[in-house]
């Protein structure tokens, strides 16, 4: 059910290069200023393709399986929604898993399972600047969540209000290419970043429309349910809760 990204294929970083020209080559000395961010995914993506390629790939199968397996009944409609996605989805669900996999999940390395975070910045990782490592390290800090768009700004800003946490002050957060294709109302599945002293998104974005919205925002008001019922936490917030609201909105998006 695997779909194999040719060497001539567009990059699944959403880069716009091809996979060859990109993630799919060993990474290249760091030829980005000191302090920058430019090219942190990138750079990492391109060192677990040369150093865990096959343990990454087979944890985003594993992720779009899973969401999927929630969704249909049995192998053979998951291999139909697979073989029906069309480039442009499939590009989006590659780039949104890679990101939450880089983010907060875990790939086995020779019979550990280690996340993927850690491993990139551990002894071993990449060469990383210190404004790439500063964003590795904050994007595996910050959780996905979903978020009410309350104004967008087409072109520079969008406002955003977390819709779980409906006591926390609204965010205008700089988003030049997003903001041009959501609206006021609509719910989105995003990750929050700082940069240079303004709220950014990430880069992967999971957009609902309102109704598609309000059932991922149920899901994971059960999923907070449920976790309050087990007595783990008393909200989403620790390791293992962040990585099931992930998933839960990847399934709903998906």
């Amino acid at each position: 059910m695997s779909h194999k990204i040719g060497r001539n294929d567009p990059c699944p970083c959403g880069s716009g290069k091809k996979h060859k020209h990109c993630c799919g080559q060993a990474a290249a000395p760091i030829t980005a200023k000191a302090e920058t961010d430019e090219g942190a995914v990138e750079r990492v993506l391109g060192w677990l393709a040369q150093h865990h390629r096959k343990a990454f790939a087979a944890a985003i199968e594993d992720a779009l399986n899973e969401a999927l397996f929630e969704i249909f009944e049995d192998e053979d409609e998951v291999r139909d929604a697979l073989t029906g996605m069309d480039e442009a989805l499939w590009q989006q669900a590659q780039i949104n898993l890679t990101e939450w996999l880089l983010a907060e999940g875990d790939i086995r390395v020779k019979g550990q399972w280690q996340r993927v975070a850690e491993l990139a910045l551990g002894p071993r990782g990449p060469q990383l600047n210190t404004g790439q490592r500063a964003w590795i390290e904050q994007l595996a800090r910050k959780p996905l969540r979903l978020y009410d768009v309350t104004e967008v700004v087409p072109g520079v800003s969008v406002t955003l209000c977390d819709a779980l946490n409906t006591a926390a002050p609204p965010m205008v957060v700089i988003e030049q290419a997003g903001s041009r294709a959501l609206q006021a109302g609509m719910l989105i599945g995003a990750r929050v970043m700082e940069l240079t002293g303004q709220r950014v998104l990430s880069g992967a974005m999971y957009p609902f429309s309102p109704w598609h919205g309000r059932v991922a925002l149920e899901a994971l008001h059960e999923l907070a349910i449920q976790a309050v019922a087990n007595e783990d936490v008393d909200e989403c917030g620790d390791d293992d809760d962040v990585m099931l609201v992930g998933l839960t909105l990847i399934e709903a998006w998906l």
